[in-house]
């Protein structure tokens, strides 16, 4: 019994798929500013997946998003902190990563 419909595929909320499809959906001229932990694109991004994430104080690349401290370094050094710090910019970098 391979087949039943009552499964759900889950996605990771915090994966870089997951970040693609939010970029996917953002104004591509719009800047972020990358250093500036709540005005930052991963600082926006998981506001949007968890309205009560915050930025780790003791970390420039960790946040804590549903209770869990996470760390961004793959995603602020590829993706992020490059320029142009543009939504469309971010994106395509990311979308070379997957």
């Amino acid at each position: 019994m391979l087949y039943n419909p009552e499964w759900k595929v889950k996605v990771d909320p915090l994966s870089k798929e997951a970040l693609i499809a939010w970029l996917e959906k953002q104004d591509p001229n719009q800047r972020y500013e990358w250093y500036e932990p709540a005005s930052c694109l991963l600082g926006l991004w998981t506001k949007s997946v968890d309205p009560t994430s915050c930025h780790d104080p003791e970390s420039c690349t960790r946040y804590i998003v549903y209770g869990r401290n996470v760390d961004f370094w793959t995603f602020i050094s590829e993706i992020a902190c490059h320029n142009p710090h543009t939504f469309g910019a971010a994106l395509e970098r990311a979308r070379k990563l997957v």
